[in-house]
């Protein structure tokens, strides 16, 4: 089962809890007397040390998503509730004659001539590329 809180089960997380406990045991073994000199070890280092970082960027991450999910999940519910109250109170008070004032007539502008021109004249090179002597 999971965790209120999780994404993880409960099995999951006593794996990740164990895997996590070793690597950071790994690294204190290691570094015990200094940082070690071999390429080999210093390898290995590196890795369980790039390794327990991303453990916690990961765990970080995971929380900021969590948490971004209960938040949306709060906004939506928010603006839900607003829209039908707002929608319930509008539905009761506005009658078809609430003087509305509809526009009846209808105007266009034209802000290039030829613009909405249903057939235009057709253009030829000609036109353009006139030499004038």
């Amino acid at each position: 089962m999971t965790d209120n809180n999780s994404i993880y089960t409960s099995n999951e997380l006593d794996v990740l809890e164990k895997v996590k406990g070793i690597r950071l045991a790994t690294i204190d073994k290691m570094v015990e007397g200094g940082v070690p000199e071999k390429v080999g070890e210093v390898r290995v280092l590196n890795e369980l040390l790039s390794a327990a970082e991303k453990n916690v960027q990961d765990s970080a991450a995971n929380r900021l998503k969590h948490q971004d999910n209960t938040n949306k999940e709060a906004i939506l519910e928010t603006v839900s509730e607003v829209l039908k109250s707002v929608t319930n109170a509008k539905s009761s008070n506005i009658r078809p004659d609430d003087g509305l004032d509809v526009k009846t007539e209808i105007t266009t502008v034209e802000v290039v001539p030829g613009e909405i021109e249903i057939n235009p004249s057709k253009l030829l090179i000609d036109d353009f590329t006139h030499k004038d002597s």
